[in-house]
């Protein structure tokens, strides 16, 4: 994968430094790369939909007051 050993051991603790590509080339490696897209879907993002959902509500209640 050509990164150090203490970055590895980052990725398998789910250190958030550890790089996208780092991880995108683990899943690559192991043949998972279809999962990737999955994880990747905006769908996914549950902490992205429910700030969206909060935003839409906050516009929503200036608009009534």
């Amino acid at each position: 994968m050509n990164v150090s050993v203490p970055t590895l051991m980052k990725m398998e603790l789910g250190d958030p430094a550890v790089s996208m590509g780092v991880y995108a080339t683990a899943i690559w490696m192991i043949q998972r790369q279809e999962a990737l897209a999955r994880v990747a879907e905006p769908a996914q993002d549950l902490a992205a939909l429910e700030s969206d959902i909060q935003t839409a509500s906050r516009r929503g209640a200036r608009r009534d007051e």
